[in-house]
């Protein structure tokens, strides 16, 4: 059965080191994944050509749902 684990962190630096060690413990590169405002801004909105688009709301509260 394939489970899924989330897990929040107060920088890049420590979501970094949380996928080292995991890559230390054999997880597979391609099944974890990092989302940031940036990386979920670029793939959800579409390009604003004037380099203003904002998230529709606050990054996590997007994630409770």
């Amino acid at each position: 059965m394939a489970r899924t684990v989330v897990g929040l962190f107060n920088s890049a630096a420590q979501a970094q080191q949380a996928v080292e060690k995991l890559l230390a413990a054999d997880f597979a590169r391609s099944n974890i994944n990092i989302a940031t405002p940036d990386t979920l801004r670029a793939q959800h909105l579409p390009a604003d050509p004037g380099g203003s688009s904002t998230l529709p709301e606050p990054f996590e509260e997007g994630i409770v749902r």
